[in-house]
């Protein structure tokens, strides 16, 4: 049976306690450590050991171990002593690291801290994928809570401690949820890995179960649902006051609410995706000089990246980040040169009418995300109107998802997966194979071959 902390009288000594922690009486000047076992559990404190490097006092002499207050021998738990007082030395550590720089030497020699690893993730990895910004922004999340703790020190439980409370404080969707932890995964990963220098040993967030999310980038708009998008997008470019018809064109009346703020911009470029199955950024990078109206097609070449890293380093122990934003950088996010789409009769006329009207090189200049993430919660709430019986579209459709639409509609159109995969630009066949799923057709298809075939009806 563990011996109950709180018993002074079987106090063992700080030798038979475990590294990193010790008693010491409140009164220093009347009492010593041999005195403890005849002192009141309220006279004696718990203390957290810190070694520190010998690298902190520049005559290169050893550094005395740290001593701090954690807690009164009485204010520890009647049970899982031990794992308390550990769990309050971690906090006091970080604490202690994060209100004076200098008491990041409480690191030993040879030990690593999270924001250690952190850096040299960056630099080795990070720094090279394309939303490198983004992945920064997120793995700062962790250095402010976990920075200066040694990877040792970090357990799955504070992990998704962490991100439960905050997702509860900031009421976070789970697909934020699993944003801010994949970064860390990917992190530890790497650590463990050989590029890594295997510093790692185990990889805490593996432990840490993703939340369960419905991806907007699978949800396939059925007819209905695109009719409703287009509606919307319709009165969003219209300059008229009143509507007489409807979608199906029915007579009605309509205040149209957006007659002095038409844009043309969002809709182009909702009708360009679900044509073309080009990513966003591909979209935002081309150039009227892309389109070729002899041969009617347009070529992809370029790609606009809100912020590309052009230099990532560790100075002084620290990491520093520099970054071009808003550029756009030749080649696609397959690793191609080249995509080439054909146009037809519905794109011709969209890029003429917007050529004509054009001021600049660009053939989508605007930052769209606003105005659909607006349209957006329009569309997750029924039509008020009753024009669409109750249809909706799921608020986690995003932009990305047009292009799966695409892909979906080729397939079923009778297109092959690999006819599918070259036309969007996919790596592939894996990444075009979620397309084929989408056609209920193929269930039956299969179900009548399967039936002739082995009861020859």
């Amino acid at each position: 049976m563990a011996i109950n902390l709180k018993d002074m009288k079987q106090f063992p000594g700080n030798k038979a306690l475990p590294k990193g922690i010790m008693f010491m009486p409140v009164e220093t000047r009347k009492y010593t450590v041999k005195d403890i076992p005849n002192l009141p559990a309220d006279k004696v404190l718990v203390l957290g050991v810190y070694e520190q490097d010998h690298k902190a006092n520049q005559t290169g002499k050893r550094v005395r171990p740290l001593r701090t207050k954690l807690c009164l021998v009485s204010e520890l738990p009647d049970d899982d002593q031990l794992e308390t007082i550990f769990k309050w030395r971690s906090a006091k550590k970080l604490e202690l690291a994060s209100k004076d720089v200098g008491k990041a030497t409480l690191v030993k020699s040879g030990e690593m801290t999270l924001n250690m690893l952190i850096d040299k993730f960056f630099v080795s990895k990070v720094s090279k994928q394309v939303d490198a910004k983004g992945t920064q922004g997120l793995l700062d999340f962790w250095r402010k809570e976990f920075g200066h703790c040694t990877l040792d020190e970090i357990t799955a439980i504070d992990i998704e401690n962490h991100l439960h409370n905050t997702k509860i404080v900031k009421n976070w969707k789970p697909s934020t949820f699993n944003n801010y932890r994949g970064p860390l995964l990917q992190c530890f990963k790497w650590g463990m890995s050989r590029e890594g220098n295997r510093v790692v040993k185990h990889n805490p967030v593996t432990d840490v179960q993703p939340d369960k999310v419905e991806n907007g980038r699978d949800i396939i708009l059925n007819d209905v649902q695109r009719e409703r998008l287009f509606f919307e997008l319709a009165i969003r470019t219209s300059h008229v006051k009143e509507f007489t018809q409807d979608y199906r064109g029915k007579e009605v009346k309509c205040i149209n609410p957006y007659y002095k703020k038409a844009s043309d911009s969002l809709s182009d470029l909702v009708h360009f995706g679900l044509n073309t199955g080009c990513r966003i950024s591909e979209a935002m990078g081309l150039y009227w000089e892309d389109i070729d109206r002899k041969r009617s097609t347009i070529n992809f070449t370029k790609a606009k990246r809100r912020a590309k890293n052009i230099r990532a380093e560790i100075v002084d122990g620290k990491l520093v980040a520099e970054y071009v934003t808003n550029i756009i950088t030749d080649g696609l996010k397959n690793g191609s040169d080249l995509k080439i789409i054909k146009m037809q009769a519905p794109l011709k006329k969209l890029l003429t009418e917007r050529q004509l009207a054009s001021k600049s090189e660009l053939i989508f200049p605007e930052d769209s995300r606003r105005a659909w993430n607006s349209l957006l919660k329009v569309l997750e709430s029924p039509d008020k109107e009753g024009r669409f019986d109750g249809v909706i579209i799921p608020a986690e459709f995003c932009f990305h998802g047009l292009r799966h639409c695409c892909g979906s509609y080729l397939v079923q159109g009778g297109w092959s997966l690999e006819k599918t995969g070259e036309y969007l630009g996919q790596k592939s066949i894996q990444s075009t194979k979620r397309y084929a799923h989408f056609d209920e057709t193929n269930s039956e298809e299969g179900a009548d071959i399967l039936t002739k075939r082995m009861y020859k009806s």
